[in-house]
């Protein structure tokens, strides 16, 4: 059984010069292989709320990180789409159905800032799925309203649109939000379409999803100190990771098989060798807010299972509790460990250096 999980791990360490995971998507409820290296494809803003207002050739995409901002915009949207075509007329002198686009960017500090471009290279935007028509929207006026908490997106065929929207139109959306709000929870997120016509909701539909979580193998190397000693390692690991609701790999669960080589000379000067194994079971969680840098801090525990050879490094019963800590890296780490040999009676420490292909 030892050297079949050596194998194994050793196979990882050929094949696995990629890290390859296993990983369930919910999302698409299909199964998929990524490399660990790869990197996540991380959503700051995972609520979304598309608001098509068909009788008046407007659509409104709004994006935001938790519901509630969600809430909050939604209930003010009508004043700020009015307050906005107001500042426009003011600052530019620009005739209905000319071409635009409106960048406004807020900042913590409540400034805003607005930027007006008239379009000279006007482009009708198709999306198609499956040789079918989507949406078709020809030039028009663009706006993009950039908040730390909030993104939206507004396009309507002619300026003097934004002044016929009223508060109408979106309370019945404000109320159907505010009937789900209860069920966005933890780290789920939502995606809704809502189309109104005379101030009506004519059609919504509102669906739940879940963050990637997944399920990996990994291959691992380290060389490691203890009782002044120093060894080289072998890990096979089985994890499960875990996302929270911006797709960002959040927590780690890891079963991981390791085995240490252990060489000295004997009273006669020959070399002699055994190998010690450890069954162990991890957590460790990212403490980044960083989208692109991991910052792993773990705790874990393992048990001695099996130790052949021509002597046993340990003696009677052994245990080890260990840290984990990367090295603002995601494949090298520094683990210091606390092993408990002679049936868990005496305590050394030893401290090693892991690489995860």
């Amino acid at each position: 059984m030892k050297y079949f999980i050596l194998t194994t791990t050793i196979l990882l360490s050929y094949f696995g010069s990629s890290a390859q995971v296993l990983q369930y998507h919910p999302l698409h409820e299909q199964h998929g292989i990524q490399a660990l290296h790869q990197p996540r494809v991380v959503n700051n803003f995972p609520d979304s709320v598309r608001i098509e207002l068909s009788d008046l050739g407007t659509l409104i995409v709004l994006e935001s990180k938790r519901f509630d901002n969600t809430l909050r915009v939604v209930a003010t949207l009508n004043k700020v789409l009015t307050n906005l075509h107001d500042k426009i007329a003011e600052s530019a002198d620009i005739a209905q159905g000319v071409p635009l686009k409106v960048t406004v960017s807020n900042d913590y500090n409540s400034f805003k800032k607005i930027n007006i471009e008239k379009n000279t290279h006007p482009t009708t935007q198709l999306l198609t799925k499956e040789d079918q028509t989507i949406q078709l929207l020809p030039p028009g006026v663009e706006i993009f309203i950039i908040d730390p908490l909030y993104k939206i997106y507004v396009y309507t065929e002619t300026l003097r649109n934004l002044q016929k929207i009223q508060d109408d139109n979106f309370s019945s959306i404000h109320k159907r939000l505010t009937e789900i709000q209860s069920s966005i929870t933890g780290r789920k997120s939502v995606k809704a379409r809502f189309v109104i016509k005379d101030k009506t909701i004519q059609f919504d539909d509102i669906k739940y999803y879940h963050p990637n979580d997944f399920v990996f193998l990994a291959a691992s190397a380290g060389v490691g100190v203890l009782r002044s000693k120093i060894y080289p390692e072998l890990i096979g690991t089985l994890g499960l990771g875990f996302s929270d609701r911006f797709n960002r790999s959040n927590h780690h669960i890891e079963l991981s098989y390791s085995s240490q080589y252990w060489g000295q000379r004997n009273a006669e000067g020959e070399y002699t060798n055994t190998i010690s194994s450890f069954l162990s079971i991890a957590y460790s969680k990212n403490y980044s807010r960083d989208n692109t840098t991991p910052s792993w801090f773990g705790l874990g525990a393992g048990l001695l299972v099996d130790e052949s050879g021509d002597f046993d490094f340990y003696k009677g019963r052994t245990m080890k509790l260990f840290l984990i800590t990367d090295l603002g890296n995601s494949k090298l780490s520094l683990v210091p460990e606390f092993y408990l040999t002679e049936d868990f009676k005496k305590l050394q420490f030893g401290v090693k250096l892991h690489y995860r292909f």
